[in-house]
């Protein structure tokens, strides 16, 4: 097997070298390979390392990731994980090939798709496995929530030595591992801050591993934290500065405290780490440069479900005058069923939220998007429709409103697509070339 491992990665990366010289991308093929033809690669490569963690769930997976990446890489571990967001085993399993030998002190960190988790855990074992929440995402490949329930389940099933790190106050996720045999840390926020989280079923109130007791969110929509942390059996109280946007992300930044805490890290210096964390792409990520001489600027945000747009829409509403770019696509990694739409809490906003200056639908189902606002009489000065979604940011920056300021919510392709438009005119990275 460690033959066949050998020979297998130098053909895949020699193969890749050749696409690449003559301009095609290469970057799924691995992963391609090792899915359709030896999966049991991924577990040769899984058990080099000193340890695993899987983080799933339906929103969250990929700003955690982030956070804990950084803080596991300022305290000295060698982190490989899937950064771009690729969560599904082609994605993971590209991961592992392109990763280079890892050293004593190595750290596999995967965000993993939630249905992907079973197939995965067939192969590899993990030390940590965080489950951020449950919300409806993408029905038409999962059904109902107890099916990504069950996915989960039986992951964490065939995991019988990994620590469960979930978040305490989804009634969903609690339900799932109630009767599982696993070491549980719970994570999650004190209930006055939890008035505008979708959750599904009875909240029941228990006391969290490590909980949130002050959130304060500032005037750039950043959070300061003061949580109680009950890992060690002690008790001590700690201060969390993070920067990516909203409640949400509150909860993100507990999940990779908690696990850094798992790692016998110190406070500070998970404190330290985490306070230099940005959104990373398409999570709260802002994109700031000139065009002809005028400073622009597109705050984009990911969202994906009703659960995720509901809590970007109650965070941006906050903000006057805003100038929308709303990218509704229904490509497969979007899900083919945009009837979420409808599912969108848009009007519980309406009263007294400041007044917005310009929207602009677009995308595949950008029409669909525009009929959801119109219903839910959420009105601007200038309303604009471009399905195509190059020439709507290409006019937007062509364009500008007076501001120049842009916040854009998008789905999956549509975010990739737009990031890909937006790199022609600054040093971001595009990640589009499989979506567009």
């Amino acid at each position: 097997m460690i033959v066949l491992l050998y020979l297998f990665t130098v053909t895949t990366r020699l193969a890749v070298w050749v696409l690449r010289r003559i301009g095609k991308n290469g970057t799924a093929l691995p992963g391609l390979w090792v899915e359709r033809y030896a999966p049991g690669l991924i577990g040769q490569f899984a058990r080099r390392y000193s340890h695993t963690i899987l983080i799933t769930g339906t929103n969250g997976k990929t700003t955690t990731q982030h956070a804990l990446g950084a803080i596991l890489g300022e305290s000295g571990y060698q982190v490989v994980h899937n950064a771009s967001g690729s969560n599904m085993l082609r994605g993971i399993a590209t991961t592992l090939m392109h990763a280079g030998p890892p050293h004593h002190k190595s750290v596999l960190l995967l965000e993993v798709e939630e249905g992907t988790m079973p197939r995965l855990t067939r192969h590899l074992q993990a030390d940590v496995i965080v489950i951020t929440n449950l919300f409806r995402d993408q029905l038409d490949a999962y059904g109902e929530l107890h099916t990504t329930s069950r996915y989960i389940r039986t992951a964490c099933e065939r995991c019988p030595d990994a620590t469960l790190l979930i978040n305490g106050d989804d009634p969903l996720v609690v339900d799932l591992v109630r009767a599982l045999p696993h070491r549980l840390v719970t994570y999650g926020i004190a209930p006055s801050y939890r008035t505008s989280m979708p959750y599904e079923g009875s909240v029941i109130e228990s006391p969290k591993t490590v909980g949130a007791r002050l959130i304060e969110i500032g005037a750039d929509l950043s959070s300061v934290i003061t949580c109680d942390d009950l890992i060690d059996g002690k008790g001590s109280e700690c201060l969390i500065h993070f920067q990516p946007p909203g409640i949400y992300n509150v909860y993100n930044a507990l999940a990779a405290y908690s696990v850094g805490r798992l790692f016998h890290l110190s406070h500070r210096a998970i404190i330290n780490a985490i306070e230099q964390v940005r959104a990373p792409y398409g999570r709260g990520e802002k994109v700031e440069f000139l065009h002809d001489g005028k400073p622009l600027s597109f705050h984009i945000f990911l969202v994906k479900n009703p659960a995720g747009f509901g809590q970007v829409w109650q965070l941006i509403r906050q903000i006057s005058d805003q100038n929308l770019i709303i990218g509704l696509n229904d490509q497969i990694a979007d899900g083919r069923d945009v009837s979420w739409i409808w599912d969108i809490d848009l009007e519980k906003s309406l009263p007294g939220a400041p007044s917005i200056h310009s929207i602009h639908f677009t995308g595949h189902r950008s029409y669909d998007m525009a009929t959801r606002f119109k219903y839910a009489e959420i009105r601007s000065s200038q309303t604009m429709i471009e399905p195509d979604i190059t020439r709507c940011i290409d006019s937007c920056i062509s364009n500008p409103t007076q501001s120049g300021q842009y916040t854009v919510l998008v789905t999956y392709t549509a975010m990739n697509h737009v990031r890909h438009v937006l790199s022609k005119y600054t040093s971001i990275r595009s990640y589009s070339s499989t979506s567009l």
